[in-house]
């Protein structure tokens, strides 16, 4: 698998100062990354990086190791689009 080429801060920017990416539109897809073939994970301009749990957040059994769809969609669109804080 490709590695990230893109961070939320620089997409978050271009999309603040221009309302989309290089004159082109945005396309999100989420998902586990089971579903993706590697054909269109390769053809992606951009991949984000996955969201990981905060480090400060204790669990010592290493259990808790990923999020929903649902909650990572809220939380990466919240990161390109929300008010800054």
């Amino acid at each position: 698998m490709r590695e990230p080429n893109a961070d939320f801060v620089g997409l978050r920017q271009k999309l603040l100062q221009t309302g989309d990416v290089d004159g082109r539109p945005l396309l999100l897809v989420f998902g586990t990354g089971w579903g993706m073939t590697q054909e269109l994970i390769d053809t992606a301009d951009l991949r984000l990086p996955p969201l990981l749990r905060d480090p400060r957040i204790v669990d010592p059994e290493g259990a808790y190791n990923h999020l929903s769809v649902r909650a990572a969609v809220a939380i990466a669109l919240d990161r390109l689009l929300g008010e800054s804080r």
